[in-house]
């Protein structure tokens, strides 16, 4: 056996729930392996535990849940050895604080999770339709000008709905966001829900709080999240947040998935009526979910102190927070170019403030958000040893070492140097943000990778001369599809992969975007323009720039001046590039490939989550549903059992309200419908409601009661049996309504 072997044998330290969970994933790998499982009812189950299909088939992506992008240095050196033994030796940093695993055999996944599970990691609802990672400003907790720390607060929320059974299956995915700082690191607006950090003053009292918003999203249809309430205080933080939920819960979209985000909720009944319906499910919280929703109960025992204080008005770190000390290190600082200062470069992209005059904040760069396993292994020793053994995940793809010893800095940046690592270029043009693209995502048009190599190979020889200082703050984004997992939306300069024809060839293309910004708790989606071929992307970046960097009145950002000029000023520039013609007889290559541009590859993502199996019997898909509740129950999961029961009536529904002609979008509308059009008709009898009422109980705790689970899916077996009947019926209602009878 070698070392790298023995370092990965997994042992016993793997928690009892985490250790029971992954059992059950791999009884439902071998289940699936065997032929047990069919491909989409196995699908929905691995993406409930982050294990996500690639382009490439026989492997997967694994997705690890990053909550506020916290790590330490055993957790960074166990993700290093993961890469190294079961994927290719690279993790990839999200936008959403996520880490992920590439080409890792299905095989395989339950000994990695358990290795994951060693060192408090999981990928327990990072994929599907489920409260996906919480995201957090990676500066919060170290920096004068932010409101004050959020970390707690998100730790909290993900441990308060993390396997919580009443989010298990939403309609859809759903994102969350904490901030407090003027930059909104975390980018709140563009969130389903978005948390921002506020101190208020009421009647001599200082409150602690956030300011909420609701609705936001990117996508192919962006959204700017929409004013919920200006303020919520702590001791309400975790009820609103369910409040928000069981509304998404019961009026998102479930018969299309493309409809299906909170955005498109907010949108329908607009923010006034949302904001009622939110108000009233908290009005109808139980004692014991007001209980349950306690805030001290979730927060980490090493932040306990902390929001006590924060709960009883105790200002933060009071002591330094009235210096507002900034120091030397604010990142207006001028960029040096000359060789021999380096270290002046680096330090002024990459080093920050801290609130703590003694210590100070640094960002290490990783272009493309990738790590390899020896530079990772190596990064996570600087980590325990400079930064007090925590580095944070950016939004930006960066690692964030929050707290270094100010006389450490020159010691630390020649260890960031002998790595590699210690690139001057944070918050400028060259830290440019990227999804997968086609390398690895099924849907991937374009490859988003192979587009950012070639803008940085273009970039780099701009950077001397004062040149980088030119670009500090512009952003520059990137996704390989519509889909916006690089967030192109926000960017100064955003582009996502298309299609476009070129001399009757289809060729790679960005659709480019431009002026898009995220700013003081709101953010600025980016004016479409034109599509481009992807090969000439980076010569209508450069003379972008170029254009800013000339006619940039002083102070002014990148999409100011975009506001400023007019749209005919920017187009004459672009146009020549954009229409440079292509030889007939080229090959048509994407950035970064060796093989000929294709779409056939191109295929269904898995971002909207899973659908049902193709039924033969019209209960096919209740039966399979009951049956994997029964399964979860004999596992000892008990919010997964009830998740599946409480999916299984909704499944049921359906099925008798397409006899008569009705199919409703939303879990309330069909309930609604159900009653109408069925159950008040006297068609069925009231085992249905009973059985909803039940459930709908059961959800409203953590930890629903094994023996009422088996009783209720007892009764739901009966049901089902009933309901064939009543199907039979509504059929021959349907058929000829003269001779249907209603029973009496």
């Amino acid at each position: 056996m070698n070392t790298r072997e023995s370092r990965l044998l997994a042992s016993p330290l793997v928690p009892a729930d985490a250790s029971e969970e992954i059992d059950n994933i791999e009884a439902e790998i071998h289940r699936f392996l065997r032929g047990e499982l069919s491909p989409e009812r196995f699908r929905a189950f691995r993406l409930g535990h982050g294990i996500y299909g690639q382009r490439q088939p026989g492997v997967q992506m694994v997705r690890v849940k990053i909550p506020s992008g916290v790590l330490n240095g055993r957790q960074l050196r166990r993700l290093a050895d993961v890469s190294e033994e079961f994927s290719t030796g690279v993790s990839h940093l999200t936008t959403r604080q996520d880490l992920q695993f590439h080409y890792v055999p299905l095989p395989r996944v339950p000994q990695l999770l358990r290795l994951l599970a060693e060192v408090g990691l999981t990928s327990r609802e990072a994929c599907a339709n489920s409260v996906r990672n919480i995201t957090a400003c990676p500066l919060t907790g170290v920096i004068a000008e932010e409101a004050f720390n959020v970390q707690p607060y998100s730790l909290a929320a993900y441990a308060y709905l993390v396997r919580n059974p009443f989010c298990q299956q939403m309609a859809r995915k759903f994102k969350i966001a904490f901030s407090a700082c003027p930059e909104d690191c975390a980018a709140t607006a563009i969130h389903d829900i978005g948390l921002l950090g506020r101190v208020v003053e009421e009647e001599g009292r200082t409150r602690y709080g956030f300011r909420v918003v609701v609705g936001g999203g990117l996508g192919s249809t962006p959204f700017v999240a929409q004013l919920l309430e200006e303020f919520v205080p702590l001791e309400d933080l975790l009820p609103t947040l369910k409040g928000i939920l069981k509304v998404f819960t019961d009026y998102g979209n479930r018969r299309n998935k493309q409809k299906a985000r909170l955005k498109f909720v907010v949108h329908k009944m607009g923010i006034a009526r949302f904001r009622e319906e939110v108000v009233t499910v908290k009005q109808a919280l139980t004692a014991s979910e007001r209980a349950e929703g306690r805030l001290l109960d979730y927060v980490p025992r090493q932040f306990a102190e902390l929001a006590a204080g924060h709960l009883v008005g105790r200002p933060e770190l009071a002591e330094i927070r009235s210096a507002r000390r900034l120091g030397d290190d604010s990142q207006s600082t001028p960029v040096s170019d000359r060789g021999s200062d380096a270290f002046a470069r680096w330090r002024s992209c990459s080093v920050r403030a801290h609130q703590d005059p003694e210590r100070l904040v640094v960002t290490v760069l990783f272009p493309l958000g990738d790590l390899d396993a020896e530079r990772l292994r190596s990064l996570a020793r600087l980590v325990t040893a400079f930064s007090g053994d925590e580095a944070r995940v950016a939004r930006d793809q960066n690692l964030v070492l929050a707290s270094v010893r100010r006389e450490e800095l020159p010691a630390l940046y020649e260890a960031l140097a002998s790595l590699g690592l210690a690139e001057a270029g944070v918050g400028t043009a060259l830290d440019v943000t990227a999804c997968p693209g086609a390398d690895t995502c099924a849907v991937g048009i374009t490859s988003s990778k192979g587009l950012t190599r070639a803008l940085r190979d273009h970039l780099v020889p701009l950077c001397g001369n004062g040149g980088l200082e030119a670009f500090r703050g512009v952003t520059i984004k990137i996704s390989g599809c519509p889909n916006s997992c690089g967030q192109h939306h926000i960017a100064n300069i955003g582009l996502h992969g298309v299609v476009k024809q070129v001399n009757g060839k289809a060729v790679p293309a960005y659709q480019l975007h431009l002026g898009g910004r995220v700013e003081g708790g709101s953010a600025r989606i980016g004016k479409a323009l034109d599509k481009i071929p992807a090969r000439n992307v980076p010569g209508v970046v450069m003379a972008l720039l170029s254009l800013y960097r000339s006619e940039r009145a002083p102070d002014e950002s990148f999409p100011q001046l975009v506001d400023r000029l007019t749209p005919e000023r920017i187009q004459s520039l672009l146009k020549p590039l954009i229409e440079e013609p292509r030889p007939p007889d080229e090959p048509v290559v994407d950035w970064g490939q060796s093989d000929p541009f294709s779409t056939e590859e191109i295929g269904t993502g898995e971002c909207a989550g899973a659908g049902t199996d193709k039924a033969v019997d019209p209960f096919d898909n209740v039966q399979a549903e009951l049956l994997q509740a029964s399964l979860f129950m004999d596992l000892a999961q008990w919010a997964d059992a009830l998740a599946n029961l409480n999916r299984s009536q909704y499944t049921l529904a359906h099925v008798l309200l397409d006899r008569v002609g009705k199919h409703p979008d939303s879990d309330y509308e069909c309930a609604c419908e159900l009653r109408a059009q069925v159950i008040d008709r006297g068609y069925a009898g009231e085992t249905w409601n009973e059985i909803h009422r039940e459930i709908d109980a059961l959800l409203r705790s953590r930890h629903p009661d094994p023996a009422a689970l088996r009783r209720l899916h007892h009764r739901c077996l009966d049901l089902l049996e009933e309901s064939k009947s009543t199907l039979a019926l509504l059929e021959l209602k349907r058929q000829s309504p003269a001779l249907a009878e209603v029973p009496g």
